[in-house]
């Protein structure tokens, strides 16, 4: 019994190693037979004929949700963002396209809705994403797309949602004929898949504002012109009583500037440029502040100065 247990363990691990990592499209896989035998007693060898064939394409595409939970949102707002993982589980290269569906069941509908693809891998939408209807994407990989839409200024109710799903499907066909044992031909385990993200509507937010101010003579951005940028920080809706805790900001500067030195002020307070036990530090070409918790209606504002190069 024991020696039945084991045998079936040992098939259904392998089987799980064969779905999870399947061969390649394209491969040839050939096969030939060594056999010996004997003949009025004396031993021969013998090969058989070469039996090949090509691997088939197997067509599987999958995409899932990937935010914990629903992503808070509020009047007004702009670029909100709903992330997906969308994966080639199939064993060739697939050209899969992609498209927006707002569900029925929402009490509100976004507006502005676009489709990022995570171009620089980070995780994270940002100014170096790019819009996507269509990618093409090798057998076993995957990529984080985004969701982006803008909320409409409205009279929510807290806790409102919006469902927002995104379709991704290949272009491939499948080849309905005989299997062709010289030609890729094209399996469609599936060809389609979607995932639906939540937006909620939430009774007070967080607010931020970036700005800039230009110090220079004749308030031109040029070379050594002294740039202030200026970031808020405050509560929205309903916040007499609300807070909002451990308020973080990385801001990386772009290759067309130079930092200002021990220019980082918190609330008008100066912070040193170290790693130390103020709230702000700058370390490569990036600022770095603890802002902390704004509560009711006091608002935070973070300076910095930066020279354009």
């Amino acid at each position: 019994m024991k020696r039945v247990l084991n045998i079936f363990l040992i098939i259904f691990f392998m089987s799980n190693i064969c779905i999870a990592k399947g061969t390649l499209a394209n491969k040839i896989i050939s096969n030939q037979a060594q056999i010996t035998y004997n003949l009025n007693g004396i031993k021969n060898n013998l090969s058989s004929n070469v039996d090949t064939f090509v691997v088939d394409q197997v067509i599987d595409v999958n995409i899932a949700w990937q935010d914990l939970k629903a992503i808070d949102v509020a009047s007004g707002e702009k670029q909100r963002v709903l992330t997906f993982l969308l994966t080639n589980e199939g064993n060739g290269k697939d050209s899969i396209s992609l498209s927006y569906e707002h569900n029925k069941s929402s009490k509100f509908k976004p507006q502005n809705v676009k489709i990022y693809t995570d171009s620089n891998s980070n995780g994270l939408f940002d100014e170096k994403d790019t819009l996507t209807e269509e990618l093409s994407l090798n057998a076993d990989s995957n990529i984080t797309l985004f969701i982006v839409a803008d909320i409409a200024e409205g009279n929510y109710s807290a806790n409102d949602k919006s469902y927002e799903s995104l379709i991704a499907k290949s272009k491939a066909k499948a080849n309905n004929s005989k299997d062709n044992k010289d030609k890729v031909d094209v399996v469609i385990r599936k060809a389609k898949d979607i995932a639906t993200g939540t937006f909620i509507i939430r009774d007070y937010y967080l607010i931020t504002k970036k700005s800039k101010t230009v110090l220079s003579s004749d308030n031109k951005a040029h070379t050594g012109s002294i740039i202030r940028y200026s970031i808020e920080f405050a509560i929205g809706g309903e916040s007499k009583d609300k807070s909002i805790e451990n308020i973080k900001v990385k801001d990386s500067l772009d290759s067309g500037l130079k930092y200002v030195a021990n220019s980082i002020k918190l609330n008008s307070k100066s912070q040193t440029d170290a790693k130390d036990s103020d709230a702000a530090y700058f370390e490569k070409d990036t600022v770095y502040a603890n802002i902390g918790t704004i509560k009711g209606n006091k608002k935070s504002v973070l300076t910095f100065d930066a020279i354009v190069k």
